[in-house]
């Protein structure tokens, strides 16, 4: 056996996927609108602010986060389904992704509480 031969292992090195990667910046700039949001929801019964702005961040902002969580959760999935390629990106990407869709979730939860009920209770 010369130097210049590969090692032979039975492990293969995995190439990273592209997916993967990708698919983690949905995941982030979804999870930073839905922190924007709470941020505006924060503003508007804090302060009582007569300013439009606040308004349309909260409705805006999880609307954008779960138009990109969707992008995320598929590419996450697409990033898992591949062959031949390192999975723990793809699985990053779509838990991420997960995370703003519940976030989306909880905000509701929490406006409707904030709101006084509105759930016939």
């Amino acid at each position: 056996m010369s130097i210049s031969d590969p090692p032979k292992s039975p492990e293969r090195l995995l190439k990273r996927s592209s997916i993967g990667l990708i698919s983690i910046a949905p995941g982030i700039l979804s999870l930073c609108a839905i922190v924007v949001a709470f941020a505006a929801l924060s503003q508007v019964w804090t302060y009582r602010s007569d300013s439009w702005l606040p308004g349309v961040l909260f409705i805006a902002s999880p609307i954008l986060a779960l138009f990109l969580s969707g992008i995320g959760i598929g590419l996450g999935c697409g990033g898992l389904i591949q062959r031949g390629s390192n999975r723990l990106f793809a699985l990053a990407g779509l838990l991420l992704s997960s995370l703003a869709c519940s976030g989306c979730l909880l905000l509701a939860l929490f406006f409707f509480i904030m709101s006084g009920g509105g759930m016939g209770f």
